[in-house]
């Protein structure tokens, strides 16, 4: 298991383009992978679960990813929600 602390990039938060994205990278790992919230966490992998987070702009997330790309998915996963929409 690899964890991977950030802070949320985004201008607008995780609204549907940037949750749209995430998801299409998230799906393409075999590892699963979760994001640790204040007030819960979110399966990177289901766009209503990041919806539903309505995770903000400078939010600190903790992205988890178990499995045998892990290490692959928690960078590609750290590298959207932190430059991607900047």
């Amino acid at each position: 298991m690899i964890t991977r602390e950030i802070v949320l990039n985004c201008p607008l938060g995780l609204t549907v383009d940037p949750a749209g994205m995430l998801c299409s990278e998230a799906v393409n790992f075999a590892s699963s992978i979760s994001i640790e919230y204040e007030g819960g966490i979110a399966n990177a992998k289901s766009m209503l679960n990041i919806l539903g987070a309505s995770l903000r702009h400078g939010e600190k997330l903790r992205i988890v990813c178990e499995g045998e790309d892990e290490e692959a998915a928690a960078e590609k996963i750290a590298s959207i929600l932190e430059t991607a929409f900047v």
